[in-house]
């Protein structure tokens, strides 16, 4: 099993490796589709994305989950559910993001497929942490929150 530190790092290792996939990776590769570029702003977006990771990483220094080996439950589902409803109800109705409306179809699709998929590699994260569905949910919702909130701030700055 391991310690807290392993599982820190482990955990910020694969939350910086989701960023890398989700907001550099696919981005560059809807530019080359001719979408429009997710954020206008990706420093702003980057910083918000390291500080919850490591409020993550720091987090898990001080607590250790106690996992039990049930495999009947699997909590991804409900962690991805949870960080998908935060992003679905920020970005309609906080003004510093573009909601669904402003975009065209092809574009929409992609932006929602891109966003299933950073909320199901988030999930892998919170799922390594508990079994308990409304836990994972909490933690997948709660992450979003916290990007989410970052990145308003220093968009409305």
């Amino acid at each position: 099993m391991p310690g807290a530190v392993q599982l820190a790092l482990a955990a910020l290792g694969w939350l910086l490796g989701v960023w890398a996939i989700c907001y550099v990776g696919l981005q560059l590769f809807a530019i080359l589709l001719g979408f429009r570029s997710r954020f206008a702003h990706p420093i702003e977006a980057g910083v918000a994305w390291l500080t919850a990771s490591l409020v993550v990483a720091f987090a898990l220094l001080s607590w250790r989950p106690n996992i039990p080996p049930d495999t009947r439950r699997d909590p991804v589902i409900s962690a991805a559910a949870g960080g998908l409803l935060v992003w679905a109800l920020a970005s309609n109705t906080l003004p510093v993001f573009r909601p669904f409306n402003h975009f065209g179809t092809g574009e929409f699709v992609w932006f929602v497929g891109q966003n299933i998929v950073e909320m199901f590699l988030l999930a892998v994260v919170w799922a390594s942490l508990t079994r308990r569905p409304l836990l994972a949910f909490g933690l997948g919702a709660g992450f979003q929150v916290l990007v989410t909130g970052i990145s308003a701030l220093l968009l409305a700055l």
